[in-house]
């Protein structure tokens, strides 16, 4: 496969057992310092992903028996290929854990309370996963977006 991407490319564009000793930005391109002392400029130059301000939770819990939970139930949680495993999630738009939420947002404990206390009236079911949701299986995430028309057009340039 290589052998054939390397015949459709201009000759040198590929190197073999190139070693990247630094990386940098310099305006639109990204420059690699080789251990070679060459130096390799990209041009894609994609802008910075769009933060907007979502967040998400997710939670993995493991049921050795099974679930027993109906493919309906996806509205608030979805499930996996097995039916002993459950994957959770909550995304939440412009949502802080507390007042200190750059420090909150590592600790899964306070995650989980924030999330337990989020779904107060939700059914019983919903709040039973949360809560057997190890600390260890909980993180939190900001999303970020970049649009996919971007990249198509810095492609084509």
């Amino acid at each position: 496969m290589l052998e054939t991407l390397e015949k459709e490319l201009p000759k040198g564009t590929i190197r073999y057992s190139s070693k990247v000793v630094s990386r940098e930005e310099s305006g639109n391109f990204k420059l690699m310092h080789l251990a070679d002392s060459s130096v390799v400029k990209t041009k894609l130059g994609l802008q910075n992903p769009d933060g907007g301000g979502r967040t998400s939770i997710r939670g993995f819990i493991n049921y050795p028996n099974g679930h027993g939970f109906e493919a309906n139930f996806h509205a608030y949680f979805d499930t996996s290929v097995e039916d002993s495993v459950m994957v959770s999630f909550l995304v939440m738009t412009r949502a802080y854990i507390g007042s200190a939420h750059d420090e909150n947002k590592q600790n899964p404990f306070k995650i989980k309370q924030f999330v337990l206390s989020g779904i107060q009236n939700a059914p019983q079911q919903v709040s039973n996963i949360v809560e057997r949701t190890e600390l260890d299986y909980i993180s939190y995430a900001p999303l970020k977006y970049r649009s996919p028309w971007y990249i198509l057009q810095v492609a084509e340039a």
